[in-house]
């Protein structure tokens, strides 16, 4: 997944991107991420690249178990 966030560039592999992080956020139960109305899908990948890159060591983990993790810790819920 990293792969496909790695570039903000319009491609096919940077859609691929856009379309995962969007899936794992709408599937989030509404108990771990608590975004608030108004967030972007620009801002989500963003929040999801920046984890990335600032987190190399566990880049071989789970995909969605990442991206949970990334937008749980920038929009954490009460």
């Amino acid at each position: 997944m990293f792969e496909s966030c790695e570039l903000d560039d319009a491609s096919f592999e940077d859609g691929v991107c856009y379309g995962y992080v969007f899936g794992v956020f709408d599937s989030n139960p509404g108990d771990l991420i608590c975004a608030p109305n108004g967030v972007t899908g620009r801002q989500l990948v963003d929040i999801v690249r920046k984890f990335f890159k600032e987190n190399p060591e566990i880049r071989h983990d789970e995909a969605a178990v990442l991206v949970t993790v990334a937008l749980a810790e920038a929009f954490p819920c009460n």
